[in-house]
Formats: structure tokens, C-alpha cells, sequence
């Protein structure tokens, strides 16, 4: 219990994670058992509107509420939606109850951000370690998440995914009960989201590392959507090879982000991190787009490739933010969890354009050419060291 209530935030993260990611493998491929190809990224777009609008106005409810309250509510209310998608449902209710799982893990994720800034109150040199602790606790659980859909989702069966997500979601509404109630009193400014967005505009090195969190998520979203599509419907592959694949992408998260986020804090700063992770994963993208005939290892290599970059990007962003904020700027902390949201707006609106014009692979050639971009952005930030 002692190693429990220590490492508690760690732990409800990995629950977070498996609630949040576990689904988000599958999502694409069960909803377009209810609406075509080209439409599916359009549902992710909608769902993320929702989010973002939720995220932004969740600073009032921690304040009004208390934050572990609305973490244990939210989490509760994704594992009930949850519960709902492993029914046979009309496909309405079915894209209800995925905006109603995909707003209230968004919503968890933003609660424990808030709970950890907290706990590392005024130690900002331990940031990023204690970040990239957090951060590998949930790309474990995505790893474990691959895993389960590879040796789990036969026949189609996604009910089994989705009980599963709900049954971590309710762990992690136990753990916040348990554990966090006595730290979450967290002093925070009233500050509206519009002098948020004035108060990173006017720090050009908080502005460039936004930018670069933002395409961050735009790779992320783009690998999580349209990467198992492609797996499975154009290249063929069983749930099997596909969920073998996105584990193994999920080794760069768990070996090197401590490490990296021990280096940020010591040695190097962010800078170098966030240009090489644009770099590699932009590389990667391109090399996808020209992948039509390629064999499963070199698929498998360009998928790791990819989240090789997004691992020096996730830890170097997430960093040097944390380490401009306090538990207290809760606001500034739901513009930068909103980036996901809009991202998730974005980028399947560019996706589904794409492809209604173009073959499916050639739309990772577009996703490279834009991931690019992050190289000149991120050359314009401070570095902390």
C-alpha cells in the first residue's frame, strides 16, 4: 500500500492510459463498420470539438468541485460509455457514447496533469524526470494495449477491448478516491482562456514549443487514425502482426524517455530533442507514403521510426512547458492538453480531404512535408540550459 500511495499519480496514469488507448486502437476500424472510410476522421473531428470545449472549461469545475471529484467522475462516466460501445447498439448511440468515452478521458488525462503539478509544487529541476516517469507509465500501458488487441480482437470482436478500457477507467476513479483527496487542493488562478492565449503569445519561446506540441499531436493523431487502417484494410495484415507492430512502436516511449528527461533537466535542454524528433518522424512519414509493396518488417521499422521522434518530442515539449508553469496555472495547462483536441480536429480533416483525392498512402507524404515545419519552428526556442 505504502508503494501504492507513492507512486499513486503513476499509476492512474497507466489506468488513464490502457482506458484511453486500448479504444483508440480499434476506434477507426469499428466505426467504419457504421460509416464509410472517409467519414471516420470526420467523427474524431467532431468528438474533438467537444473535448476541446471540455478541457477549456475544466479548470472551473476543479476549482468549483475539486479536481480528484471531477477526475473520479469522469473516469467513471468514460468506463460507463465504454461499457455502452460493447453493446449492439443503433449507430447513433454508438458515435454518443464514443464522443461521451472520448470527452471524459481527455478530461481525466488534463485532472492528472494538475494532481502531478501539485506534487512537484516549486521542484521544477525534477520535472523532467518526474515527467518522463508519468509519460512511460503510459506509453507501458499502450504497449500493453497493442498487446491485448493482438492476442484478443478476433472475429471482430471489440466488445472485449471496450470492457476492458472501461474496467482500467473505474481503477483509475479507485486510485483518485483512494489516494488524491488529501493533495488536490490546488490554489488556482481565475484566469480567462483568451489571456492565456495572450500570455504565451507574448513568450516567443512558449509560443514556438506550443506550436511544436501542436504538431506533436498532428503526428500523433495521424499515427493513431490512419496507421492501423492501413495496416489492416490496404496492407493486408492481421489484428495480430498490426497490434505486434504498435507495441514494438511503443518501445522508444518506455526506454529512452527517462533517460531523455534526465538529460533535458541536466545537460542539454529541449531544443535538440524537439528538431532531431521532427526530423526522424518526419523521415518516417515519407518513407510510408512509398511503402505500397513493402514487407511487414520494413512497415514495422517505418511505424517505430516514426514514434522513435515521437518520443524525443513528447518528452522535450512536455519539459519545457512543465517547467514554465505551476499546479496553479491550471488554464495555461488546458491550452496546451487542447492542442490534442485540435489536433484531432485538424488532422483528420486534412486526412479525410487527402483521400478523397489521393490513394491512401500518399496522404503520409502530406502528413511528412508537414511535420517538417516543427524543424524551423522549434530553431526559435530558448533552450533551459
Amino acid at each position: 500500500m505504502k508503494y501504492l500511495a507513492s507512486n499513486a499519480i503513476h499509476i492512474g496514469n497507466f489506468l488513464r492510459a490502457i482506458g484511453v488507448y486500448l479504444p483508440y486502437i480499434v476506434y477507426s476500424t469499428f466505426l467504419a463498420t457504421f460509416v464509410p472510410e472517409s467519414a471516420v476522421g470526420l467523427i474524431f473531428a467532431a468528438g474533438s470539438i467537444l473535448a476541446g470545449l471540455a478541457i477549456l472549461s475544466a479548470p472551473h469545475l476543479f476549482r468549483q468541485f475539486r479536481t480528484h471529484r471531477v477526475l473520479i467522475f469522469s473516469a467513471s462516466l468514460a468506463a460507463f460509455a465504454l461499457l455502452g460501445l460493447s453493446l449492439k447498439l443503433h449507430a447513433i448511440l454508438i458515435i454518443a457514447l464514443f464522443f461521451t468515452a472520448w470527452v471524459s478521458g481527455w478530461v481525466v488525462q488534463l485532472a492528472l496533469d494538475v494532481i502531478l503539478e501539485k506534487i512537484l509544487d516549486s521542484n521544477e529541476d525534477a520535472t523532467g524526470s518526474a515527467r518522463a516517469i508519468f509519460l512511460t507509465a503510459s506509453s507501458v500501458a499502450v504497449a500493453i494495449s497493442s498487446l491485448i488487441v493482438a492476442v484478443s480482437l478476433t472475429n471482430g470482436d471489440y466488445w472485449r477491448v471496450f470492457i476492458i478500457g472501461a474496467g482500467a477507467f473505474l481503477a483509475c476513479a479507485y486510485i483518485s478516491f483512494r489516494f488524491f483527496s488529501g493533495i488536490t487542493h490546488v490554489e488556482q488562478t481565475n484566469v480567462k482562456v483568451k489571456d492565456a492565449f495572450t500570455y504565451i503569445l507574448k513568450d516567443k519561446s512558449l509560443t514556438a514549443v506550443m506550436s511544436s506540441a501542436f504538431l506533436l499531436q498532428l503526428i500523433f493523431v495521424w499515427s493513431s487514425i490512419y496507421i492501423p487502417l492501413y495496416l489492416h484494410n490496404h496492407a493486408q495484415l492481421e489484428w495480430s502482426s498490426i497490434g505486434l507492430i504498435l507495441a514494438l512502436a511503443m518501445a522508444p516511449y518506455i526506454l529512452f524517455q527517462v533517460p531523455i528527461g534526465y538529460l533535458a533537466d541536466k545537460k542539454y535542454g529541449e531544443k535538440e530533442f524537439i528538431i532531431g524528433g521532427f526530423l526522424i518522424s518526419a523521415i518516417s512519414f515519407l518513407g510510408m507514403a512509398f511503402s505500397v509493396n513493402a514487407g511487414i518488417i520494413l512497415l514495422a521499422l517505418l511505424v517505430i521510426g516514426l514514434h522513435m521522434g515521437g518520443a524525443l518530442l513528447e518528452i522535450a515539449t512536455e519539459t519545457y512547458f512543465f517547467k514554465k508553469v505551476q499546479a496553479k496555472d491550471s488554464e495555461l495547462i488546458g491550452v496546451f492538453r487542447a492542442l490534442r483536441q485540435v489536433a484531432t480536429i485538424a488532422g483528420p480533416v486534412l486526412g479525410s480531404i487527402m483521400l478523397f483525392y489521393t490513394p491512401f498512402e500518399y496522404a503520409f507524404g502530406v502528413f511528412g512535408l508537414v511535420t517538417l515545419i516543427g524543424i524551423p519552428i522549434a530553431m526559435s526556442i530558448v533552450d533551459t540550459k
